[in-house]
């Protein structure tokens, strides 16, 4: 059987999606999802808001979309609960 790969650099990194017949518009959409994931979490992105959370100095309040303080949240819930090893 026949594999088609998909190949595409993103957040610094090398995704490769492996289906067994094309499917072009699919993956386009998925790699879509990938460039919005990337401008809103990617370090490598000066705009997104993990970049202006990280340049924040210590104690200074940075706006950021509700998503991203819900997965804060979950962040800090697994932290707690595995007592510091995700952090």
């Amino acid at each position: 059987m026949t594999t088609v790969v998909y190949e595409r650099r993103l957040m610094g990194t090398d995704f490769e999606i492996r289906l067994a017949a094309p499917q072009g518009g699919l993956v386009d959409e998925l790699f879509a999802v990938g460039d919005e994931l990337e401008q809103m979490l990617s370090v490598y992105r000066e705009g997104s808001w993990v970049s202006r959370v990280a340049r924040a100095s210590v104690g200074e309040w940075v706006d950021v979309p509700e998503h991203a303080r819900v997965l804060l949240r979950l962040a800090r819930f697994f932290e707690d609960r595995t007592s510091g090893a995700f952090c």
